[in-house]
């Protein structure tokens, strides 16, 4: 879910990718094991681990980005249609049927 930039619509699904895997360890040791990814500092990430002691890396890969965004109206509209509960306040697992349903939007022609 992405926020939008300038001149974009808010809250929009972007696309996707697959989760590969989570690890979840003390701030050094996961900075270690991943800054060669270039994504947070050493600080950043004992930032986020201060209350807890441990952070929380997620491995992504195959991302593709869809042809048309999504917006956070019609991801919702369309997890409604199913039926199906929606709660984005942190990481969430979607169903498979929302999860076609918002790739399919994604690659509607215009």
């Amino acid at each position: 879910m992405s926020k939008g930039g300038p001149g974009q619509q808010g809250q929009m699904v972007i696309g996707c990718s697959r989760l590969d895997e989570v690890v979840i360890d003390e701030p050094d040791t996961l900075f270690s094991r991943f800054e060669h990814l270039g994504v947070y500092g050493r600080e950043q990430v004992r930032a986020v681990a201060e209350p807890y002691g441990s952070a929380m890396a997620l491995r992504f890969s195959d991302t593709e980005l869809f042809p048309v965004p999504v917006s956070l109206g019609r991801f919702k509209a369309l997890a409604e249609d199913l039926g199906l509960p929606l709660s984005l306040i942190s990481l969430s697992k979607i169903s498979n049927a929302l999860f076609q349903a918002v790739y399919r939007e994604g690659h509607r022609k215009t």
